[in-house]
């Protein structure tokens, strides 16, 4: 069975963007993320890759050098059904059509990267239980934000603060607060 993760950093006010540009240059949080991602899961004997599904937006703020992202599918939703992608990058109307295509086809686990209409659907659907978060602390002028989600998660796991630089972060891993049984 899969497992299905958003993951995202986000600062003290869930600022994730500005400028369709990540707002800060953390080398920890870009290694957590990728090692995350791109970590296979064992099926049957055999390693699965991941795959990870962003928006248009996210999929064009990538550098040119890392699109696709390596080691992991990649999915881009956009409505535009002629938007161009590379032939090895799979492309979904929404992120209910990605997940009932994913369904049919055997990858390994399956991420939400972002962007924020992006992450605030996959919220509001229940197949969406963990969070992995990266805290940055202090404010960075984002104009793009993360939906609220702590009183909807419960923190699971945390690295403690880490420093790099001038920033402060810490990994938190959220898993979602049921209410009733899974649809």
């Amino acid at each position: 069975m899969k497992h299905y993760s958003l993951i995202v950093a986000h600062d003290e006010k869930l600022g994730i963007g500005k400028n369709n540009k990540l707002p800060w240059q953390i080398k920890g949080d870009l290694k957590h993320f990728r090692d995350l991602t791109s970590a296979f899961t064992k099926k049957e004997d055999s390693e699965k890759m991941n795959v990870v599904i962003m928006g248009r937006k996210t999929w064009e703020s990538l550098p040119a050098n890392y699109k696709p992202l390596p080691n992991r599918n990649n999915l881009v939703i956009s409505r535009n059904s002629n938007y161009a992608l590379p032939n090895n990058v799979m492309h979904s109307k929404s992120v209910e059509h990605a997940l009932e295509v994913l369904k049919q086809v055997d990858y390994g686990d399956v991420f939400i990267i972002g962007g924020a209409v992006i992450y605030e659907i996959a919220i509001k659907l229940q197949i969406f239980d963990t969070l992995h978060v990266t805290e940055i602390e202090g404010e960075y002028n984002c104009d793009v934000f993360f939906p609220q989600y702590k009183n909807d998660f419960k923190l699971i796991d945390s690295s403690g603060t880490i420093l790099e630089g001038d920033y402060r972060f810490s990994f938190k891993t959220y898993t979602r607060i049921r209410t009733q049984p899974c649809p």
